[in-house]
């Protein structure tokens, strides 16, 4: 195995941890997910959705440096298909993610517009699951 497999290797355990982060994000985000608690705790929410972004963000940026260079460069069709399909349909997400980012940038319109808040909250945390589970299961493996 080259240095280069080994580091990727390496990358690919932080990433499995981002993704642990990730999701206990999200569980904490759910305790908040009803009118009552948004309308008391929308700052908690707030950081919460910051923290949250802070993670997907570094997360992106290891996988843009580390997983896809090496996948694209794959002499094996499938690898390639599947990198290119993951680093795509990401992009797609990150556009999404960073509307409702920045549709909800202040504790106040959290506050103000609670169910609104909910149930797009609850469509980021089933995409963002979704994602999780295919990285694990279909791009990570690839890795050599």
């Amino acid at each position: 195995m080259s240095d280069t497999n080994i580091k990727v290797k390496i990358k690919i355990k932080f990433l499995i941890q981002d993704h642990k982060k990730i999701i206990t994000n999200l569980e904490d985000m759910k305790n908040f997910l009803n009118e009552k608690d948004i309308f008391e705790n929308s700052e908690v929410i707030f950081i919460l959705l910051a923290k949250l972004t802070k993670l997907i963000t570094m997360h992106l940026g290891l996988e843009d440096k580390y997983v896809y260079p090496q996948l694209l460069e794959s002499d094996d069709p499938k690898i390639n298909a599947t990198a290119n399909k993951f680093k795509n349909g990401m992009g797609d997400l990150g556009k999404v993610y960073e509307k409702f980012v920045n549709k909800w940038d202040l504790p106040k319109k959290i506050q103000e517009n609670p169910q609104e808040f909910i149930n797009e909250m609850n469509g980021v945390i089933q995409v963002l699951t979704k994602r999780i589970a295919a990285e694990e299961s279909d791009l990570y493996p690839l890795v050599a």
